[in-house]
């Protein structure tokens, strides 16, 4: 026999009861939604789970209206009569509310409008969901990236070419501000700077990023280089060895010559005096062996420098 079912909307407390005769209309304990039938009949799946019931004050229940057919099925699908567009269909179906698809413009509308009314609010409601949720936000973004690559792209090309002085100014003033209190945006800089002036002074390309041939992040490279208590933003950073004795041509001697080891602080005035010169046996004790130039041994290396109190230092 073929059985009829109907949505009954009920509230988590029951109505009171009112007295007989009242100026207001009654409470409507039901409501028909063929939807929800077409998705309970059309769904084949015995073990569907059962789909969370959005609002805390309204549930959805499907009875079934034949006397004692034990508990009804409302394991299947479910719409609420009235707030239809929080809830979703079976998801074994396939059946798809149809609010949001014949409604979509009016709730863009709608939330623009309250964004706008409060963008601060916005922006952090939205940096919130991202820090809670980094893996969604990331493949969000790509997605809507992806979606719209080709009109973003046209879209930044116009306004870089339109915007050019603006850029190139904001630029300029957010660089000074990161050089005053990032050491490590300094050392990025500076490494990024002398290779890329060195390679095109030699007419070479540079064969991979500056940091990858160094072998550490900037952070991590900084914390190396001011473990003898010097500070970056006071002294320079020398190359043990020199760049001008590696074969520059070469990527493997450009990853030699820009290995994490064959760097050094030293002040401006020793750097001067150091220039192309061999290192001291002691500077060269702290590059990896691996990264020396080709056909220089300890042997052709100087004790100290004339006029320098140590090895390793001009001044004591």
């Amino acid at each position: 026999m073929l059985r009829s079912y109907c949505v009954q909307e009920a509230r988590s407390r029951p109505p009171a009861r009112r007295p007989a005769r009242s100026s207001r209309a009654p409470f409507r304990a039901q409501t028909c939604n063929f939807d929800v039938l077409y998705a309970y009949l059309t769904c084949g799946s015995e073990s569907a789970a059962p789909c969370a019931l959005a609002p805390a004050h309204t549930r959805a229940r499907v009875h079934e209206r034949t006397p004692g057919s034990g508990a009804p099925p409302s394991t299947h699908g479910q719409v609420c009569g009235r707030q239809s567009a929080r809830l979703r269909l079976c998801q074994h179906t396939g059946a798809k509310d149809h609010w949001p698809g014949q409604n979509q413009a009016k709730s863009r509308v709608r939330e623009n409008s309250r964004n706008a009314t409060n963008p601060e609010a916005n922006r952090a409601r939205v940096k919130k969901w991202k820090e809670d949720n980094p893996e969604a936000a990331r493949a969000n973004d790509a997605r809507l990236y992806l979606k719209n690559r080709d009109q973003r792209r046209v879209g930044m090309k116009n306004y870089q070419q339109a915007n050019r002085p603006t850029i190139r100014a904001k630029a300029r003033v957010r660089a000074k501000e990161r050089r005053e209190t990032d050491t490590a945006f300094v050392i990025t800089g500076r490494m990024r700077s002398r290779l890329g002036a060195y390679t095109r002074e030699h007419n070479v390309p540079k064969s991979g990023a500056t940091f990858t041939l160094i072998g550490k992040s900037p952070d991590e490279f900084r914390q190396y280089l001011e473990k003898d208590g010097l500070q970056v933003r006071q002294t320079q950073c020398d190359h043990i060895f020199a760049l001008a004795s590696f074969d520059i041509q070469l990527p493997s001697h450009q990853a030699r010559a820009m290995n994490w080891s064959n760097f050094q602080l030293l002040t401006q005035e020793e750097n001067k005096d150091k220039a192309s010169k061999l290192p001291t046996k002691a500077m060269a004790a702290k590059v990896d062996p691996a990264c020396w130039p080709d056909g220089v041994t300890m042997d052709m290396l100087p004790d100290i420098y004339p006029g320098w109190a140590t090895p390793l230092r001009m001044h004591a």
